[in-house]
């Protein structure tokens, strides 16, 4: 199951007559035109940008992950190209090696620039005046719907398309579950690790809309982690989040399956279920295991997990990508890029998942196994 995000247009007002506005309604310009200190392409009065309410947008936000901040005006000294000495094509604050670490590669980017209408590009190609060449962010995206994904439960369904550009699209919650908001997550759908909001979707419920006009810059990390198969639609109830299963783009570059994991010991209660996501042109990867661990097996001895893997040929085979336990002890992800190697045993369907038990050796022995297949390849 796949779900689609929605990423709008980018504009903005700055509120002022100075000609430097990009029309997104967000307020988010080039420069500092309202001389707060705070470069304009980090500062929003969109609550869904901002759900912290000080005017800082979240991904920018020094408060919102622990980062460094300097000067004490809230953005994150890793963006403020004043700080990191770094490049800043479009002349807008933002380090460009920054955002573009930010969204997943270079190519994510986008500026709006110059006065009057400014360009639109995906790559930074200096300032200019008039309309610019607009250019669709990221390789391998492809454009059109989305394919279709369903939210934990039967709480509903995520329909989204990609035009190059822009996400547009819609949650749809069914009325019984009380949903209350609805967010595009950076991250892996389900796991223990709550991920990064980018961006909160308008409405109240039981439909939850894509926001229309976001800038460029505020745009390419959502394009980006839906582009390396990193984002998911977290919804809020009153008994709590629902997640919907990865939204991956059109161009079906980014495949994705889930293993059930089960064990050759029938004394063994203990199951679990292992999802993996993986981009087959870039080798982008996120892999995420959840073992259901009984308190004890039957000689009444407590039940651990050591470690976790993906093995190439069978559950016993050499390990190529190690999982880390998130911290619960029963779940283990890991993200990252496969080489050419293990990219190849991944897309043959030779990869199996290995959950070890803590028996005091190392790795220990395997407790439950799953080989990762996927009608896709």
């Amino acid at each position: 199951m796949m779900s689609v995000a929605v990423l709008a247009g980018c504009s903005s007002d700055d509120g002022d007559d100075d000609g430097d506005d990009m029309d997104t309604g967000n307020e988010t310009v080039v420069g500092d035109a309202d001389g707060s200190t705070v470069p304009d392409a980090f500062e929003t009065t969109d609550n869904t940008l901002d759900t912290t309410g000080n005017g800082i947008i979240d991904i920018y936000d020094a408060a919102e992950d622990g980062s460094n901040d300097t000067n004490g005006n809230q953005v994150a000294d890793e963006f403020e190209v004043a700080i990191t000495g770094g490049t800043d094509a479009n002349s807008d604050g933002v380090d460009d090696d920054a955002l573009a670490a930010l969204d997943g590669d270079g190519d994510g980017e986008g500026e709006g620039e110059g006065e009057g209408e400014g360009e639109s590009e995906s790559e930074s190609e200096g300032e200019g005046e008039g309309e610019g060449e607009n250019t669709p962010p990221g390789d391998g995206i492809g454009t059109g719907p989305l394919n279709p994904v369903a939210l934990e439960g039967d709480a509903g369904n995520v329909t989204f398309s990609w035009d190059g550009f822009n996400l547009s699209g819609t949650v749809t919650t069914n009325p019984d579950v009380g949903a209350s908001s609805a967010a595009l997550i950076r991250g892996i759908a389900a796991s223990n690790d709550p991920g990064t909001q980018l961006i909160e979707l308008s409405g109240s419920g039981p439909d939850f809309p894509y926001p229309s006009g976001l800038s460029a810059d505020q745009s390419a990390p959502i394009a980006a982690a839906m582009g390396a198969g990193n984002l998911f639609v977290r919804v809020q109830t009153a008994a709590g989040p629902v997640d919907s299963f990865q939204l991956l783009p059109p161009s079906n570059a980014v495949v994705s399956t889930y293993s059930a994991l089960t064990s050759a010991d029938s004394s063994v209660t203990s199951m679990g279920d292992a999802f993996m996501n993986v981009n087959t042109v870039t080798g982008d990867y996120s892999f995420y295991l959840s073992v259901n661990i009984t308190d004890e097996d039957e000689d009444g001895n407590p039940i651990t997990l050591s470690a976790a893997h993906v093995h190439s040929g069978s559950a016993d085979g050499p390990v190529i990508i190690p999982l880390s336990d998130t911290g619960s002890g029963t779940e283990f992800s890991s993200i990252g890029t496969m080489n050419e190697e293990q990219l190849a045993v991944i897309t043959t369907n030779n990869g199996w998942f290995n959950v070890h038990l803590n028996d005091g050796t190392t790795p220990g022995p395997s407790l439950l196994s799953g080989q990762i297949s996927s009608p896709d390849f």
